[in-house]
């Protein structure tokens, strides 16, 4: 095992994007240390391709889980359905889905909330600014009714 050219790298890149397998497993696969191959991704001539071996890799799996939610579920001799493997079946999604969300969130995450709280100094006294609109009378006509009738 070796320095691992760009040809080689797309080979690994292409078997992670089409398989379960991660990126340090499917390096292995192709017969490389998956060290070398995480090395690889930071360079400027690779990263794009693992990049984009990623991104296909997400739809790999959200394919997949589409076929396994398809699946019509083994009946026994009396027509039942097989309840183990329906549970299994939906746990496989489950992790599925739990794995798309934490791989690539922006796509396939819950929805994504960002919190700011925005403090703003007023840059002049209030007292200032409601004379210049020409009195506590004239602010609240301007205002409609925004500050209190105190003045």
């Amino acid at each position: 095992m070796s320095a691992i050219n760009a040809e080689q790298f797309d080979a690994i890149c292409d078997h992670y994007a089409t398989s379960i397998d991660g990126f340090q497993t499917s390096a292995v696969k192709c017969g490389h240390k998956g060290s070398t191959a995480y090395d690889m991704i930071k360079r400027d001539d690779c990263s794009g391709k693992y990049a984009q071996a990623h991104d296909l890799k997400m739809f790999w799996m959200f394919e997949e889980m589409h076929r396994l939610i398809n699946l019509v579920p083994p009946t026994d001799d009396n027509g039942k359905t097989d309840n183990g493997w329906v549970t299994w079946r939906k746990n496989q999604v489950d992790l599925l889905k739990w794995t798309l969300s934490k791989l690539w969130p922006k796509r396939f995450g819950e929805r994504i909330e960002h919190e700011t709280t925005v403090r703003v100094a007023p840059s002049e006294n209030i007292d200032a600014v409601i004379e210049r609109m020409g009195g506590a009378k004239a602010a609240r006509e301007i205002l409609g009714g925004a500050i209190g009738n105190s003045r």
